[in-house]
């Protein structure tokens, strides 16, 4: 329910004149074995970009990070580690522990616009 209040707030209009509007959307993912995964995308400079993860009943911010293909997000909190990497519509969810990375929820692919 937290996410949805978040994607609630992102979704209202902006005020016409306001110029600290960050820019945001949504995004809805179906990934292997039906599990969805919703995920909001903030952009408050040219140089930040952050995303707000959906998963398990929680709500996990992340920062975007280094990756030779697409946006690899990381998360704020490093225990346990979870890292959304995106690529066009697809994506996948991983854990980042001390044995390397563990894909959560692979094949991800966008829904709806």
């Amino acid at each position: 329910m937290r996410l949805i209040s978040l994607l609630a707030l992102l979704a209202a209009p902006a005020p016409a004149l306001a110029d600290d509007v960050i820019p945001a959307l949504t995004a809805t993912y179906v990934c292997a074995g039906g599990a969805v995964l919703r995920v909001a995308y903030l952009n408050p400079s040219p140089d930040d970009s952050l995303a707000v993860v959906d998963y398990g009943g929680r709500l996990i911010p992340m920062r975007a990070g280094p990756t030779g293909s697409g946006v690899r997000y990381v998360a704020f909190d490093p225990v346990p580690g979870f890292v959304w990497h995106g690529k066009g519509p697809d994506g996948t969810l991983f854990t980042d522990g001390e044995n390397g990375q563990r894909a959560i929820l692979e094949d991800c692919h966008q829904v709806g616009s």
